[in-house]
């Protein structure tokens, strides 16, 4: 079954649904309804590309990656989207790669109120002006949630995301908090428990990984906890009642665009720091006896052990007597020893 649309018979469809930015947990799904309803009334065949939390350049959302590719292979007669936006707020260069793909392969893009055709200059021009819009939209938008950040440190507001160990965002229990955090009683036993082993039994944080997770108790994101998750949570001044923002500026997130600014440090005198804004979990002073502890752990840099093979020191070169480097090899056990070439 099809239906005809401009010049073009529609039959098989794909509907591409993203949660961008800002969008509520139930507008995916009302923007499921909408386009399924669209599909069964003109009778199209539909396959559905979904992609949730997605970032807004092509590299960063893989569902639209595969979706293009598609569209390239010329899988489908049309796109369906809620709003021609959805394709993306990215670049010139992401937006010329969409518009060639789905102009070279003669697919349409289908909203509820417009039909798109990238092969007509007037169509063109109309979806130009819209992503033009909207990614000035994107960018006003991006540019008061960092400046919303730093407003809402300075009242005192947890706007840092997942709140550290053994604090939870706002409630925990009977305990609530409508400008952030509150303390976790269960895990502050735990915590407690690791603040005690470096002030008052000189532990180190791989010593009390080893016994956190001996005693089988989880790490904050319910594994096994190591060395380095505890020392960064030995230095955390959030446990000391404070909010700290504005430390760091571009992006240090895994995935992100590869001309995205590389994340860097902002100096500390220009930290966005406020007292007393949730129940501090460790005072001052142990604060100040825990950086003393850990930096004795790193001022003297452990010498690497030399291992002494049997012929070292007195294999020479034949040709010029140089004393041969000998190494041991880990990925050949039947014969680890080798001999390094002279120069």
């Amino acid at each position: 079954m099809c239906s005809i649309v401009g010049q073009k018979i529609i039959k098989y469809v794909a509907l591409y649904l993203r949660k961008s930015r800002g969008d509520a947990e139930t507008d995916l799904e009302k923007h499921r309804l909408i386009l399924t309803e669209l599909c069964k009334i003109n009778n199209w065949k539909y396959v559905v590309y979904e992609e949730i939390m997605s970032g807004d350049s092509i590299e960063m959302r893989p569902k639209f990656q595969k979706l293009l590719a598609d569209v390239e292979s010329e899988v489908y007669d049309a796109v369906c989207v809620v709003d021609i936006d959805r394709l993306g707020r990215g670049d010139e260069e992401d937006q010329g790669k969409i518009k060639k793909a789905f102009a070279k392969s003669d697919t349409y893009v289908i909203t509820p109120e417009k039909v798109y055709n990238l092969n007509n200059a007037e169509d063109k021009f109309v979806v130009d002006m819209k992503t033009f819009i909207s990614r000035q939209e994107y960018s006003q938008i991006t540019k008061r949630l960092g400046q919303g950040k730093k407003v809402g440190a300075r009242q005192g507001m947890w706007t840092n995301g997942t709140p550290p160990y053994p604090y939870e965002y706002r409630r925990w229990g009977d305990k609530y908090d409508q400008k952030g955090l509150v303390v976790n009683d269960e895990k502050l036993i735990v915590y407690r428990h690791i603040i005690n082993a470096v002030i008052k039994e000189n532990k180190t944080p791989s010593e009390i990984a080893c016994e956190l997770n001996r005693e089988g108790i989880t790490s904050p994101r319910n594994g096994t906890w190591n060395g380095v998750t505890i020392y960064r949570l030995l230095l955390d001044e959030t446990h000391l009642g404070k909010i700290i923002a504005n430390k760091t500026k571009g992006d240090g997130h895994k995935k992100k665009k590869s001309d995205a600014p590389k994340a860097q440090r902002i100096p500390k005198d220009q930290w966005v720091v406020v007292e007393n804004c949730h129940e501090a979990v460790k005072t001052q002073e142990e604060h100040e006896k825990i950086l003393l502890f850990l930096s004795r752990l790193t001022a003297t840099p452990k010498r690497k052990p030399i291992r002494i093979l049997p012929l070292t020191g007195l294999v020479k070169c034949g040709l010029c007597g140089h004393t041969m480097t000998l190494y041991y090899r880990d990925d050949r056990p039947k014969n680890p020893e080798s001999l390094k070439p002279c120069w």
